[in-house]
């Protein structure tokens, strides 16, 4: 029952058990089986850092391939570690760009980012012992018993088939999501079951954030699958702020009942039930196509009635206000065929060839890497100060000469945070923690004398305790177990044991603390959480740019031209702005609750895919080069989003820059902020169906700026001026 209160999850526990079996077997065999102590150690601490530190998740074959390709990078990395270790300049060089690329490639999560750590940790080991090339066959002996003993045990003892997943609570949500609309949309509105529903898509949407954030960095994976799956929860932040406008707006009075409304309809909601059922079922194949060809026939019917209207001599102004009435339903529509296509590719299926495939948002390794490779990027700060702080650490070894100067370097490694004051705290807590573990171990030790057998006996404890204590107590109770474990086991491994191994451990621990403190002082000092609202401005003016240049694509052949270029900068920008949430999100720091940045995160998301959508239609629908007299509403829209995403990204940042034009004119408080007033385009006269067409695009290009920017109100705060960060959840868009 003690376990179940510090290790609700169950995860500690399982890896302590897998420890207290797997550490002691391993370094028994080496020490009994072969007599060689120095292989000993690689099994020692490379089970450590495979059962200990790692935990793959998933099928036998998924845990298997991970934990034997794990093997493979740290025998690479055995065998440069040896080679650096040659020379001081080769060591330190050689460290500082390994230490920089495991960092850097943990950007990756999945099972990347779960085998970084114990490939750094062989790679470290090996690095600080000076060996002949002739102990190298001993060095990978000992790790690949690690590895074939770690993959054992993870397969057998309580194996971890589940990955975390988002997916039973996607499942939910569009289940609600599909309630939703058919309380809106089908037949008669029902407004007291659309509440309900929404009330529940709103309350499954904020278990799913909650679910995310509590992962460090919300592990997805490198595969495509992967990725796109985290996309499509995303997405869902979209579909809440459809969900809530329908119930929160009233439905037009004078609405044109289409046949085709109905057909439209319910083909929404038998789309989102079968999202529903992809989420649960990862082998489910699922099609947009009845959505597709139901859209496209509802836009046919509204450019039909367009063209009839006019003809009548229908107020051209009249004409376009009825168009606008069907532009939510359209809308949801067009997102929840995307969003069919996303769930295709992340079931192992491939996007559709419909009539009119909307673009499906993809993120791959490259384009993640190309992301962060930047300074702006997160990861590559922190990859940079992990280098340098291992770095310094070797050197540091080296001109000091301290003896087994594999404990500054795990010192440093665990010690170095993302900010100084994290730094800080946790040298403090090392030292101390380590203290008290080699004053546990000398005692130990000291007890025992020369009777091995009870060490034996008492490893198994202490690796369960070093497992346990570090994820269900604290750090340093954690780094005392750890330490306390480690030393007894050398004590084994090189008996009998030296009578000052403890103190020289306390002193390597302290030198690794002053190396972290040094790094963590003069690089990137304040760390992600400082640095968020500079990267959340810059994702909302991306964005912003992105959608202008959207919307000018219309009239200019050139225009058309710049798009691409200004959907990577955007989309650069978000993958920067996400991954320094997710950073921040871990460290936690002092100053803000990093949370409540989550829905401007989402924000910056919905007006890119907003760009990229009404983009996609420029190619096939230039209306402004078709019909001049659109271009003023159009230009007029552009200018008015312009100034309210720059005010909001000026907000964000605390300051605005010159470049960014005119800011809109308002306080910048939550009840204060309305929607700037925007007049539809219209067309005084309509003689063909591309006529229509051009049309009800201009007008859904103005109705979707309006939509977007209503949304900005609720992000910012109150008159009192106290910050209130809303989820979009609670948006209702008139």
């Amino acid at each position: 029952m003690a376990l179940r209160v510090h290790d609700p999850d169950g995860l500690a526990t399982r890896r302590a058990i897998r420890g207290a079996i797997a550490v002691p077997i391993g370094v028994a065999i080496v020490l009994y089986g072969f007599e060689d102590p120095v292989a000993a150690a690689f099994t020692l601490f490379g089970t450590v850092g495979l059962v200990i530190n790692s935990d793959f998740a998933g099928s036998v074959k998924r845990r298997t391939t991970s934990y034997l390709l794990t093997g493979v990078a740290g025998s690479i990395a055995l065998v440069l570690g040896w080679a650096a270790s040659l020379t001081t300049v080769s060591a330190v060089l050689v460290t500082m760009a390994f230490a920089f690329g495991m960092t850097f490639v943990s950007m990756f999560r999945g099972s990347v980012s779960i085998g970084a750590a114990a490939v750094l940790l062989v790679y470290i080991l090996t690095v600080c012992l000076n060996g002949q090339w002739a102990n190298v066959p001993s060095y990978l002996m000992g790790w690949w018993l690690a590895v074939l003993l770690s993959t054992v045990t993870a397969l057998v003892l309580l194996p971890r088939t589940k990955r975390p997943s988002s997916r039973p609570l996607m499942a939910e949500a569009f289940s609600a999501a599909a309630h939703a609309a058919s309380a809106a949309w089908v037949g008669d509105r029902d407004d007291a079951a659309l509440k309900q529903h929404v009330v529940d898509f709103d309350r499954i949407v904020d278990a799913m954030d909650m679910h995310l954030s509590d992962q460090p960095f919300r592990t997805s994976g490198i595969t495509q699958r992967d990725s796109v799956l985290n996309l499509l929860a995303t997405r869902l932040d979209s579909v809440r702020l459809l969900v809530d406008e329908a119930a929160a707006s009233s439905p037009p009075a004078t609405a044109v009942n289409f046949p085709e409304r109905e057909r439209l309809a319910h083909a929404i909601v038998a789309a989102l039930h079968e999202l529903s059922v992809a989420m649960s079922d990862p082998k489910k194949t699922i099609s947009a196509s009845r959505l597709d060809q139901a859209r496209e026939a509802m836009a046919d019917g509204v450019d039909a009635w367009a063209l009839q209207a006019s003809h009548e001599g229908m107020d051209p102004t009249e004409i376009s206000r009825r168009i606008a009435d069907h532009h939510q339903m359209r809308i949801f529509a067009l997102i929840v065929e995307q969003m069919t296509e996303m769930a295709r590719v992340a079931n192992g299926s491939r996007v559709e060839t419909l009539a009119v495939t909307p673009p499906v948002p993809r993120r791959t390794p490259l384009q993640l890497l190309v992301a962060q490779w930047s300074w702006e990027g997160p990861w590559l700060r922190n990859a940079i100060r992990s280098a340098a702080g291992l770095g310094l650490g070797v050197l540091v070894m080296d001109l000091t000469g301290v003896d087994h100067g594999f404990w500054v370097l795990l010192g440093v490694i665990a010690i170095l945070r993302f900010d100084a004051v994290g730094t800080r705290k946790f040298a403090l807590l090392a030292i101390l923690g380590t203290a008290v573990g080699a004053a546990i171990a000398y005692a130990i030790v000291s007890a025992v004398g020369g009777n091995e057998i009870v060490l034996w006996l008492l490893l198994p404890a202490l690796t369960f305790l070093a497992a346990w204590a570090a994820g269900a107590v604290n750090f340093p109770s954690g780094q005392a177990a750890f330490t306390a474990m480690v030393l007894v086991a050398l004590a084994l491994i090189n008996w009998p044991p030296r009578q000052d191994g403890a103190l020289v451990r306390v002193e390597d621990i302290a030198i690794g603390a002053g190396v972290a403190l040094v790094v963590g002082y003069l690089l990137w000092p304040r760390g992600a959480a400082a640095y968020l609202r500079t990267r959340l401005a810059a994702s909302i003016r991306a964005s912003r740019d992105y959608l202008d240049g959207s919307i000018t694509a219309f009239g200019s052949e050139d225009d058309r031209k710049q798009l691409p270029a200004l959907r990577v900068n955007a989309v650069n920008e978000i993958y920067r702005a996400g991954e320094t949430f997710d950073i921040a999100a871990v460290q936690r720091g002092p100053v803000e609750d990093i949370r409540e940045w989550a829905p401007t995160l989402s924000l910056a998301v919905l007006l890119s895919s907003a760009a990229q959508i009404i983009g996609d239609f420029t190619g096939k629908h230039p209306v402004a080069e078709h019909h001049p007299e659109l271009r003023p509403p159009l230009e007029a829209a552009r200018q008015v989003s312009h100034a309210e995403w720059t005010a909001l990204a000026a907000w964000i940042s605390e300051s605005s820059e010159p470049d960014d034009g005119p800011v809109a004119s308002t306080d910048l408080t939550s009840t204060t902020l309305t929607p700037t007033p925007l007049d539809l385009p219209t067309l005084g006269s309509i003689s063909t169906t591309a006529d229509a067409r051009d049309l009800v695009i201009a007008v859904w290009v103005v109705d979707w700026v309006r939509h977007l920017t209503s949304v900005i109100p609720h992000v910012l705060p109150p008159d009192d001026g106290a910050p209130r960060l809303e989820s979009t959840a609670r948006t209702g868009v008139a």
